[in-house]
């Protein structure tokens, strides 16, 4: 059976009402998140607690600690894919850059819910067994970093955030989601970036091509992400912020 260890930071999908403010605040544990799932049976999960916070409430110095801990779990062989739950807010910026640091074939989900816990029609219980389904799939093996929501696989590179309530508010614009999970499994309907493009900048990597380009060549230039939308400016200051940062984590 594989192993999947779910790390959560908190956001909307640990969040219930407070009832002395009335307001929805994260509130519930990853390990109690993991413990309400039904009828998980694809995985081994494990949890580890990084933060109980709202997503803009993270600094890129844990989201950067994020990726360094995602990279360990894979180089000790203590999980074969990760989880990492957070809030929507700035959901698809952190995805974004943990696929800019993170050159890694194993996967990396990102989940979240619009609709926190004590409201009616909450999605976080299945997006997060979707997402662990997802994690422990091998049709989801170098892909890059993923973000399932509302029953969808989206390609870090290319979601954004389009409405602030609708459950189906990820979208891929302009190529759709690499797929879906149905059923209890993870099916996945075409190639990403990564599995399309991952071997070539290898190669051109080794030969020393596109050295010097700096943090605005990883915007523009590594991956293409459009800088307009829903927290583009957000994207473009997170990926050119710590370039030295980035090549560590990726072991160069």
């Amino acid at each position: 059976m594989k192993r999947v260890r779910v790390i959560a930071t908190g956001g909307t999908i640990a969040s219930k009402l407070d009832p002395a403010t009335g307001a929805a605040r994260p509130a519930l544990t990853g390990q109690e998140l993991v413990e309400a799932l039904p009828g998980l049976s694809q995985a081994q999960v494990t949890v580890e607690q990084f933060a109980n916070v709202a997503s803009q409430a993270l600094t890129l110095e844990q989201l950067l600690a994020l990726a360094k801990r995602a990279r360990e779990i894979f180089e000790r062989g203590e999980a074969d894919g990760v989880v990492i739950t957070q809030g929507t807010m700035t959901l698809e910026e952190s995805s974004y850059l943990w696929d800019l640091v993170l050159d890694r074939a194993e996967p990396v989900v990102v989940t979240g819910a619009m609709r926190h816990t004590s409201l009616p029609g909450a999605d976080g219980s299945r997006n997060l067994l979707d997402a662990v389904i997802a994690a422990a799939s091998d049709a989801t093996r170098g892909l890059g970093v993923l973000v399932c929501m509302n029953g969808e696989l989206h390609a870090a590179r290319d979601v954004v955030k389009t409405h602030s309530l609708d459950v189906d508010s990820f979208q891929s614009p302009d190529l759709g989601p690499l797929g879906f999970v149905r059923s209890g499994r993870a099916e996945v309907h075409r190639a990403s970036h990564r599995s399309r493009g991952g071997a070539r900048r290898r190669r051109a990597g080794a030969r020393g091509h596109g050295r010097g380009r700096g943090a605005a060549g990883l915007h523009a230039g590594g991956h293409g992400r459009r800088g307009q939308g829903a927290g583009g400016g957000g994207v473009q200051v997170l990926c050119g912020l710590d370039v030295r940062e980035r090549l560590r984590l990726r072991g160069r």
